[in-house]
């Protein structure tokens, strides 16, 4: 099953260098495509399994067979070629070349790990009302400055940006670490330390 990148149909900047109006801009792009791309989501989780859509009702238990799926049948790692290690290495300082490697998702598998960040991102808005899509283009240091990020209103700013969140799971797989319950774990993660934060 052909899975497309979400991709804006317009040209970017990196985020670091967009304006506040072009922050928003690809925001509200990026906010009315969700629908879509859980919907495409669900049909590859069906087409590939055989199992019905209706597992990924975004409720916090549907996280295990999702990450179960992408684990099982989805993530495929693939040797990086020299050159992109060398133009990685060349361009970042010398105390974050350790953490580089070798091997990476490929094309096809970053394309729903990206949906899946989305996929968790929603179940975790649906389950904390107070939870709403995001943007932040200051301070410029902050790490997903001008990216779309769940937010909550409280001064707390709690801050959770889908794709970074996954690719700390991507590392994982890519190292060899196959735990099926890991996108629970991150969703349970997250939820405790914001319902906890709301009741001190």
């Amino acid at each position: 099953m052909e899975y497309p990148l979400m991709h804006p149909p317009f040209e970017i900047k990196d985020f670091e260098e967009m304006t506040k109006k072009e922050a928003r801009i690809h925001f509200e792009w990026y906010v009315n495509e969700i629908p879509a791309r859980i919907e495409l989501l669900k049909k590859a989780y069906q087409f590939t399994t055989g199992r019905s859509e209706k597992d990924l009702d975004c409720s916090p238990e549907s996280l295990i067979p999702l990450w179960e799926w992408f684990v099982n049948d989805i993530a495929e790692v693939i040797n990086r070629p020299k050159e992109e290690i060398e133009k990685e290495l060349s361009e970042t300082p010398k105390w974050v070349h350790e953490f580089s490697r070798a091997k990476k998702l490929s094309f096809h598998s970053q394309a729903v790990s990206m949906d899946v960040g989305v996929y968790l991102a929603e179940t975790l808005r649906k389950n904390i009302e107070s939870l709403f899509w995001g943007f932040r283009s200051t301070p410029k240091s902050l790490y997903c400055v001008n990216r779309p990020i769940l937010m909550d209103p409280s001064d707390r700013a709690f801050i959770f940006a889908p794709a970074h969140k996954l690719s700390i799971l991507n590392y994982k797989l890519v190292d060899g670490q196959t735990d099926i319950s890991g996108l629970y774990k991150l969703y349970e993660f997250n939820h405790r330390r914001l319902t906890e934060e709301e009741e001190d």
